[in-house]
């Protein structure tokens, strides 16, 4: 078998085929060929064994194109062999079944009629049936049937099902009931015989070389034009073998690898590492739809499926049994398929938008469903995956609707990047360390319009230390444009207590007083008190005390009393 796969793969190349050409035909004869138990020449030439072999092929497209493939290795057999092509005169579309799995189906359900099914039976049956076909088609499109009818592709089919969501455990039960009765009626009437390990060299006749080998007429050169003959030849020693394509498959795979990773990195460093967080985000926050999906199969009393149109209410509920209503969505029109099978979106396609306090404040919710005024027990309780609408809050806490902050709710910044609080008199506390505010420029500041005060009052023995760095210019400054009457600074100590200073300004790299106001408002200088020539020096009720004497210049006149 391996050599005569071999001299087709080599007589393709004598052809003026594309590569992809070249590779789909090859491939369709060996996947033939694995089917035929004992292959022989006197099999070859029977176009009924083509005939048979496309007739098993599920999917229309693939036996379309194996009949072209049949065509060129016929070609090939009729210039090896010398004999009529067993391919060309017999196989054309119309051959063969357009959905080769329809004669399958068809047969089958002869089988149950015969076998006294209802006819509800073999509706369901052939439902079933139907789409396990379709789903082989799908996916393993290049196989025929006898060898995809195994126990282990329905079990992948099954979990397909269940893991899609596609149907319920019942409909699952019913539908592998069906594929295993369908799987053993396909292997009694269609025994499938395994591969033979013999090659096919050893019924075959002995094949000519390679070189010996001649095209079909159509694709034969001018008899003068020798050169080409010879181009063509060489071309065919000159095949790589399997080692040097397995050379090219993984370099070809190696600069796909490296390609895909620096398009990995380059997403991930555009669209992940270089990219703002907040450009994750819509401008305006938008909470989610509050939707149930709920999935389901209506049957009868005797387990016929329900097809028709039937009223449901769903609601929900705080304990498994009595309880309080949360929800309810009201009498809705469900619409089943023919296996009776449903499925509707509570809170959107039935019924009103579920409140967003069902699952915050409610540690367990339980859905009672309502079939036709037939109340359905137990209820169901709602499992995590419905809690994930609780994402809208965070430990239970939610975001207000207009994304200022109130009482236990979590505290946001808008699109403007402002942080609202809308409660009255809001507190930020730190219960321990120290709280720092940090920024290149710092305002405190209150509303326009709103009069309002700024309060520093440290507790108990605590200071308000303002430090600075500046060398140059005013460290601390006050100003008021406005101010008319009243003071510019204040201090006030309210007591009697005596012995303290107002006032005290300290300089110096071991800093000592240079200037401070007592509690009585005695004024300490260490230093020159000056006052210009046109100033006076009154409201002095007491004494002016001076250590080192009082120095008097110029031209003006002093009087000390």
């Amino acid at each position: 078998m391996n050599h005569l796969l071999e001299y087709f793969k080599k007589y393709l190349l004598t052809l003026k085929l594309s590569a992809v050409s070249r590779k789909l035909y090859f491939a369709d004869v060996k996947r033939f060929f694995l089917t035929l138990d004992q292959p022989s020449l006197s099999i070859l030439q029977d176009p009924a064994t083509y005939t048979s072999y496309l007739s098993s092929l599920i999917n229309p497209t693939l036996a379309k194109r194996t009949m072209a493939s049949f065509r060129q290795f016929g070609s090939f057999l009729a210039a090896t062999y010398s004999f009529t092509n067993p391919v060309s005169p017999t196989l054309n579309p119309t051959s063969i079944s357009t959905d080769p799995s329809q004669n399958y189906l068809k047969a089958f359900t002869n089988y149950l009629t015969k076998d006294h099914c209802s006819s509800l039976t073999i509706k369901a049956y052939k439902s079933d049936i139907s789409r396990y076909l379709s789903w082989l088609g799908d996916t393993y499109p290049s196989t025929k049937l006898s060898l995809l009818l195994t126990q282990k592709n329905i079990e992948k089919y099954l979990i397909y099902l269940s893991d899609s969501h596609l149907a319920s455990s019942s409909t699952l039960a019913r539908k592998a009931k069906s594929l295993h009765r369908f799987a053993a009626w396909h292997a009694t009437v269609y025994p499938s015989l395994p591969p033979s390990n013999n090659s096919l060299s050893a019924s075959l006749p002995p094949l000519p070389s390679p070189s010996a080998i001649s095209t079909p007429p159509s694709h034969i050169p001018p008899s003068g034009n020798q050169n080409s003959v010879k181009k063509t030849n060489s071309r065919i020693r000159l095949v790589p073998n399997f080692a040097s394509a397995n050379v090219r498959n993984f370099a070809t795979l190696v600069i796909l690898l490296i390609f895909t990773s620096t398009l990995a990195i380059f997403g991930y460093r555009q669209f992940s590492r270089d990219v703002r967080l907040t450009q994750a985000y819509p401008s305006t926050p938008v909470t989610p739809n509050r939707q149930l999906s709920f999935q389901g199969r209506l049957e009868n009393a005797s387990g016929t499926p329900v097809t028709g149109i039937t009223p449901m209410t769903f609601k929900l509920f705080t304990a498994d049994s009595g309880g309080s209503e949360l929800y309810s969505t009201g009498s809705c029109n469900i619409d089943p398929d023919t296996d009776g099978v449903f499925n509707t979106q509570i809170g959107d396609t039935c019924g009103d938008p579920i409140a967003a306090t069902v699952f915050t404040e409610n540690q367990d919710v339980w859905l009672e469903v309502t079939v036709d005024a037939e109340v359905l027990d137990p209820r169901q309780q709602i499992a995590t995956v419905a809690y994930a609408l609780n994402a809208e809050t965070l430990q239970g806490f939610p975001l207000s609707s207009t994304v200022s902050a109130i009482k236990s709710s979590v505290v946001a910044m808008n699109q403007w990047g402002e942080i609202l609080v809308g409660e009255t008199s809001p507190k930020l506390t730190a219960t321990s360390g120290t709280f720092q505010i940090s920024s290149p420029a710092l305002s405190l500041v209150t509303a326009t319009g709103t009069n309002g005060n700024i309060t520093l009052a440290p507790d108990g023995t605590g200071q308000v230390n303002i430090n600075g760095n500046t060398t140059s210019t005013n460290f601390f400054n006050v100003s008021n444009a406005q101010l008319t009457t009243g003071s510019l600074i204040t201090g006030t100590a309210a007591n009697d207590t005596s012995g303290f200073k107002l006032l005290d300004l300290l300089s110096g790299a071991s800093p000592t007083s240079k200037f401070s106001v007592a509690d009585d408002g005695d004024v300490i200088t260490a230093g020159t008190i000056t006052l210009p020539n046109t100033n006076t020096l009154t409201g002095i009720t007491n004494y002016l005390q001076a250590s080192q004497g009082i120095s008097v210049g110029g031209g003006t006149t002093y009087y000390i009393n």
